[in-house]
């Protein structure tokens, strides 16, 4: 074996000890960890909203005196359900009473008189009730917005968004849904304290009749029925007449009770008078004093028969509650004497009265 062969065996024996002999790599320490960032202090809550105030009075009061106005408002907001609807109302005093009118979004009119404001308060609260039973405007249903497609991305910027005014809550009263139903309200006239009240009247008159005898009378009557200026009225009537001058007359006095409907229709011609024409009929009962010849003593006699009269009257009011009333009439009597001194006959009577209303 030669010097080199030898050498080169010494070093492949040599070198599995070099190679365990020699000292591990050092490690590659690891990263240290990245600090952990300190927690973010959330911000404080926002205040909770205020709660939204009561919803105003549907009900409007547009005209009314204040004390009226006070107690109307006072009883419609301790009534919510009232407080729904949607009037305008004018308050009204008529002699004494409250005229009530009110218009809801439709324009419909609803009037009426009433004594005091709480029957006004009461009225106005019905009225919506039954606005309420069965309404004749319904708000249109709001329209279900179509989805938006999504927009495909774009490098470019979004344009910032075009400030909208926002919806009204309520729709305004444009009128209702095409075929809808509408319940027609005539305007109703308002009602005068005449149509409803009840009045008395004392008349005087001065008489004279077709048998050249004249006299006066008093006659006192009451409403019975009235309606738009239409009365019906029961009437008590005492007359007294006597002949103008006595020498050749057989009848020397005449008394008579009648008892007389009468129909009156009452005019307004200005603002405090009124034209009242009138008819009455009826019956009464005469008791005549007469002479059958000049050595007969006098003698009473009594009849029955009917009564008829028109008349033409014309009315100014003084007060509140008192009227004074002046009339021309034209009548017809009729006597069924049952006595030998005269027969049965008729007469014509012509008057002219003064008379006191006391009413509406």
């Amino acid at each position: 074996m030669t010097h080199a062969s030898r050498l080169l065996l010494l070093v492949a024996l040599l070198a599995p000890a070099v190679a365990r002999a020699s000292p591990d790599p050092a490690p590659t320490p690891a990263p240290d960890p990245a600090p952990t960032p300190a927690p973010v202090a959330a911000p404080p809550a926002p205040d909770a909203a205020p709660a939204p105030a009561a919803a105003p009075c549907g009900i409007h009061i547009m005209r009314a005196p204040e004390a009226v106005r006070a107690s109307v408002d006072e009883a419609l907001a301790a009534d919510p359900v009232a407080c729904r609807g949607q009037l305008d109302v004018w308050l009204i005093p008529s002699e004494g009473q409250l005229y009530v009118q009110a218009r809801d979004r439709l324009g419909r009119l609803r009037e009426r008189v009433v004594p005091d404001a709480t029957i006004a308060a009461t009225l106005l609260a019905s009225w919506v009730e039954v606005d309420a039973a069965a309404p004749v405007w319904q708000p249109p249903a709001e329209p279900t917005p179509a989805p938006e497609p999504t927009p495909a991305p774009d490098p470019t910027p979004a344009p910032a968004p075009i400030a909208r005014e926002p919806l009204l809550a309520t729709p305004p009263p444009a009128g209702p849904p095409p075929g809808a139903a509408i319940a027609v309200v005539a305007p109703t006239r308002p009602t005068d304290r005449a149509d409803t009240g009840r009045s008395i009247g004392v008349a005087f008159s001065l008489i004279a009749t077709g048998s050249d005898m004249a006299g006066f009378g008093l006659r006192v009557d009451r409403d019975l029925w009235r309606r738009h200026g239409w009365s019906v009225a029961g009437a008590l009537q005492g007359t007294m007449v006597a002949p103008d001058y006595l020498p050749g007359k057989m009848e020397i006095s005449r008394e008579n009770v009648d008892l007389l409907l009468t129909l009156r229709h009452r005019t307004p011609i200005g603002p405090a008078l009124a034209l009242i024409p009138s008819l009455s009929a009826g019956g009464g009962v005469g008791n005549h004093q007469a002479v059958y010849d000049d050595n007969t003593p006098t003698q009473w006699e009594q009849s029955v028969g009917p009564r008829a009269e028109t008349a033409l009257g014309l009315a100014w009011r003084a007060t509140r509650g008192t009227q004074i009333e002046v009339a021309a009439a034209y009548g017809f009597a009729y006597y069924a004497t049952g006595g030998p001194w005269r027969p049965p006959y008729g007469e014509t009577t012509v008057s002219g009265s003064v008379a006191l209303r006391f009413g509406p």
